[in-house]
């Protein structure tokens, strides 16, 4: 699958001549061919208003509401104003139907200067469309213009629409009131947005599929003049241009995040080493591609010094449980080897009497199965072999009815972990690898680690470095489904590009758009509650954390999923383990956050309570270093219980 292309161009328009012809704003992709539609708003138009054939097709010239539903529009003087109704929050949409393949459309657009009215935004925007749903949209708002195309893979389950790609932007100040004159260019799969000169460009399948209308709208309130089509004939110099363009004008940090938070991140982590609560850590924060990582402190102390560095492998502990446990599951589920609402006895008849019959598989993803938090939890140390371990798991009796509260349990992860190898054959080490791993090419992430990576492992409290530091899973020969898994910042951030892109990471499809949601969207009851922390509710999707109250201690205040920090809205999914490491991926703003360290400290002292509030502030810092998104107003967060 050819992979979207996206880059930023800064080239300004050339200064005009004094001919009709030269006085069109110039193109970069392609050459003007025969004028198909020319529209000046001067006459009253006739619209459409029958239904389309399919999304937005079988029909010819303006089709929009006469009797406003969601917006409406007025013409006077050659300006077509559409007007966002203040009930609605809606924008006001019009369609041009007309059939192409190759075109350049342009207009000239206004954002409106008017109260807003409880209307948050202001925005006019371009869609291009095909006969089944929206293809790409050119926005322009107050900070920019976004082009922005959708993904023929990836529809939304509610909406039953594509889902939007990622963007290319160029970030400058729009003015209001101000008319600003805008081109879309459209060649095979590949398009080219200009405002006033400034120019983006993507690439994407989807973009060569046979186009029915376009359509165009405002937010709040914008106006639209000068609405032309052209056929768009090859351009001998974009091979040039386009070159220009990939060399000279890749976004770079600043255009992603504040320096000053990235500084305080800094901070906060340097200050944690040097108070000892650490001994070192790795940072990687990403939006849309663009990272900030780095490392702090030191690996090791004993014997020696080893200064942290960024390929540093840490112990994820309980992240083990989302990372490879969670996904090889859902893996199981795509080929048919395994149902989500499968009884746990179905595939492991061992796993019968005393209610353990009830317990399905959804129940072991949602922490819902009433098994208690670890083997041997109420019993003498674990120090038995794998086959004990296994056996031991089929006989703990659930703590409540399965389905009817939130308790935290590692054994039934443990047990998961069971069923995938019961399922697919194959030891679970050997099916993540396999299957998840090596092909998003994260080549550091592994269990049982040895040879040379030994020397990049941070120590834990384990005898030994490279041992994983969960007694129960070392006992089990280093490999369980709860934890034991050990990987590095740089490819636990492929991983979380993988998920944020809807299962695919450069080519490479692992897990299907419609898996990717079910994981990490609400699937617990709706008043499913954490009887030990409050009786309060909890949200969670299957194996990820989304909003779960948590009490650290009887006496202590009852805190909920710290690692989503301050500003990230509830919605997004993440997870932390006991060595303190945490990860958490916000949908929203396309930000992944992840903070791996080396808590145990020399004097064996419990930094770990410590740490999870340090996971707070990370995260918290991380939200307030992102440039350009609205955290106080994001459509689709869920609400605060």
């Amino acid at each position: 699958m050819k992979m979207p292309f996206l880059c930023l161009t800064t080239l300004m328009a050339l200064a005009l001549t004094a001919s009709a012809e030269d006085s069109l704003p110039k193109t970069l992709m392609t050459q003007r061919g025969k004028l198909l539609v020319s529209e000046d708003f001067a006459k009253p138009l006739t619209p459409f208003t029958g239904v389309p054939v399919g999304f937005a097709s079988g029909f010819n010239g303006w089709r929009y509401n006469i009797k406003p539903k969601a917006g409406k529009w007025e013409q006077l003087d050659g300006v077509f104003k559409g007007v966002e109704l203040v009930e609605s929050h809606h924008p006001a949409t019009a369609s041009y139907g007309i059939q192409y393949k190759d075109a350049i459309i342009q207009c000239e657009v206004r954002l409106d200067n008017v109260p807003a009215d409880g209307r948050p935004h202001r925005t006019v925007f371009v869609n291009v469309t095909d006969a089944k749903d929206y293809v790409f949209q050119l926005s322009v708002g107050t900070g920019g213009v976004f082009l922005t195309p959708f993904d023929a893979a990836r529809i939304n389950p509610a909406s039953k629409q594509r889902e939007r790609g990622i963007s290319a932007k160029a970030l400058l100040p729009v003015k209001l009131d101000v008319w600003h004159t805008l081109v879309i260019e459209i060649k095979g799969d590949e398009a080219v947005g200009t405002l006033d000169g400034r120019s983006i460009t993507v690439s994407n399948p989807l973009i060569g599929a046979d186009k029915h209308s376009v359509m165009i709208g405002a937010g709040m309130q914008g106006s639209f003049r000068n609405f032309r089509v052209w056929e768009a004939l090859p351009n001998p110099e974009w091979p040039k241009n386009k070159q220009t363009l990939v060399a000279a004008n890749k976004p770079t940090l600043q255009d992603f995040f504040k320096a000053d938070k990235l500084g305080e991140l800094d901070t906060t982590i340097g200050k944690a080493v040097s108070d000892g609560m650490i001994v070192g850590a790795s940072l990687w924060v990403e939006r849309e591609g663009e990272s900030y990582h780095k490392a702090f402190g030191n690996r090791a102390l004993k014997p020696a010094v080893e200064p942290m560095t960024e390929d540093t492998i840490f112990d994820m502990a309980s992240v083990t449980k989302v990372v490879a446990t969670a996904t090889a599951a859902m893996l199981c589920v795509e080929r048919g080897l395994i149902g989500v609402d499968d009884l746990v006895s179905k595939h492991l008849p061992e796993f019968t009497g005393e209610g353990r019959e009830k317990i399905t598989l959804r129940h072991l993803l949602l922490h819902t199965s009433g098994l208690q938090v670890n083997l041997n939890g109420t019993k003498q140390p674990y120090s038995h072999t794998p086959g004990e371990a296994f056996a031991q798991a089929c006989r703990e009796k659930p703590l409540f009815e399965p389905g009817s509260a939130f308790s935290y349990s590692s054994v039934g992860t443990m047990v998961l972990g069971m069923v995938i190898e019961r399922a697919t054959g194959r030891k679970i080490d050997e099916f993540c690898t396999a299957e998840i791993f090596r092909p998003l090419k994260m080549n550091d992430t592994q269990f049982r680690p040895s040879g040379e990576t030994l020397k990049r492992v941070a120590p834990s409290s384990a005898p030994q470095r490279g041992l994983v530091d969960d007694t129960v899973a070392r006992e089990m020969g280093g490999v369980a489904g709860h934890a034991s898994l050990f990987t590095t910042t740089g490819d636990l951030a492929r991983f979380a590009r993988m998920m944020l892109n809807g299962g695919e990471l450069d080519g490479v499809r692992l897990l299907k758009p419609e898996t990717i949601h079910l994981m990490t969207s609400v699937q617990s009851p709706p008043e499913l509650r954490n009887f030990s922390a409050g009786n309060l509710l909890v949200r969670r999707g299957l194996g990820w954390d989304i909003d779960t109250p948590y009490r650290a201690a009887p006496d202590a205040p009852t805190l909920s999923t710290r690692h989503r920090g301050a500003w990230f809205p509830i919605g997004g999914y993440g997870h932390t383990g006991w060595t303190g490491q945490m990860l958490w991926i916000d949908p929203f703003s396309k930000t992944f956050v992840i903070f791996l360290c080396n808590r145990y400290v020399p004097d064996t002292k419990d930094t770990r309570p410590a740490v999870y509030q340090m996971h707070h502030r990370i995260s918290t810092l991380a939200a307030e270093a992102v440039k350009g998104f609205d955290f106080k107003n994001v459509t689709g967060a869920l609400p605060e219980r």
